[in-house]
């Protein structure tokens, strides 16, 4: 437990580390360090996702590619990236919307960052936002939706650290269709106005990287025993 309080120290000072030294520019999709779905290049779309736990250190940031060709929602992006970052984990994605998220960074099955779905205490919750204007229908919420009439596409606002905003989704995940450029992000609170500006997640660990980092934790509680 004593290496675990250390860890968690050393991670949060350098997240915010990489917040305080990197105040140039707004963080984009070129930043991030991991990306899910097919190389870029012609015919392939891209969206960024990001989550905030709201928990004194920056929110984590992902991209994810597919084909133009191809229709994606916000489900699929949160699927993608869940399917290949063996860190992050949501619940609530057969539903359309999500009850927690959560972050192993060291994955020994403890999550460091997490938050379970509404709070009544609290009236904190996971809020879902988009970086396009939304439809909320005045009578009939199954009419809301990320078309606003007269258009018929989505059309996003552009990076929402930059040029771009946020907009509260009028939609759980299975109802968000993604285009070239979105972002979707998620924060745990009662009351936002959307994510504040992540950090890039960290690179995937390779295997044998979790293997030894696993190693190191049994031998430093052995150590500890003794």
């Amino acid at each position: 437990m004593k290496y675990r309080t250390l860890w968690v120290g050393a991670t949060s000072l350098a997240l915010a580390f990489a917040v305080t030294t990197n105040t140039s520019a707004a963080l984009s999709a070129t930043d991030l360090n991991v990306w899910v779905g097919p190389s870029a290049g012609p015919g392939i779309n891209e969206a960024v996702l990001v989550v905030e736990w709201a928990d004194g250190a920056p929110g984590l940031a992902w991209g994810y590619r597919w084909p133009a060709t191809q229709n994606a929602t916000g489900r699929d992006l949160l699927a993608a990236v869940i399917g290949a970052d063996a860190r992050f984990r949501a619940d609530g994605l057969g539903s359309g919307f999500v009850a927690n998220l959560s972050f192993d960074a060291n994955l020994d099955g403890t999550p460091e960052r997490f938050h379970p779905g509404f709070n009544p205490v609290t009236t904190e919750f996971w809020n879902y936002f988009v970086n396009n204007d939304v439809y909320y229908d005045p009578a009939d919420f199954t009419k809301n939706g990320h078309v606003v009439p007269p258009a018929t596409s989505v059309v996003p606002l552009g990076n929402p650290y930059a040029e771009g905003r946020w907009v509260s989704s009028s939609t759980g995940v299975l109802d968000r269709p993604l285009v070239h450029g979105s972002w979707d992000g998620f924060v745990y609170a009662a009351m936002s106005n959307g994510p504040l500006e992540p950090v890039a997640a960290p690179h995937i660990p390779e295997p044998a990287s979790c293997l030894l980092a696993a190693f190191g934790l049994a031998l430093i509680g052995r150590r500890q025993r003794w």
